[in-house]
């Protein structure tokens, strides 16, 4: 019973973590991308970063039994593998659903606003799913 709580905390802390890292990356670089353009934009971005933290924390108890399965893998491949295709999946998912039911022009505006995100999402699977949790280490 131990190691299954022991498992659940370093899941939910490692699905927080992913959450907090891809939230705040997308953030900071869409509100660049629209401070780039035109400085005074830079509410934009960060009115949308709010936004889509808000959204996506609905969806951060999905990634709880994610991050169990990615700390049972004992090599660090594995779990970046999957865990980039978990990613990608959430990523695709999320972008046709919103192409479908919300007021959205295009593709191409769907893709300027969601790419940040998807690319701290990325980095931050990549930096989480380091290698093998401290029950690997001697194996």
């Amino acid at each position: 019973m131990l190691f299954f709580t022991s498992l659940t905390n370093y899941s939910f802390r490692k699905a927080l973590s992913l959450w907090l890292l891809s939230n705040l990356g997308g953030t900071v670089l869409l509100t660049l991308d629209f401070a780039l353009d035109r400085p005074a934009d830079f509410s934009i971005g960060l009115f949308s970063g709010l936004l889509a933290a808000l959204v996506s924390l609905v969806v951060l108890p999905l990634c709880v039994p994610l991050f169990s399965l990615l700390g049972q893998l004992p090599t660090c491949s594995a779990r970046r593998t999957i865990g980039t295709a978990a990613v990608l999946g959430c990523y695709a998912l999320t972008n046709f659903f919103v192409l479908h039911h919300l007021p959205v022009v295009d593709l191409r505006s769907l893709l300027t606003m969601s790419l940040p995100y998807l690319a701290a999402a990325l980095a931050a699977v990549y930096f989480l799913c380091e290698p093998a949790p401290p029950r690997f280490q001697n194996a």
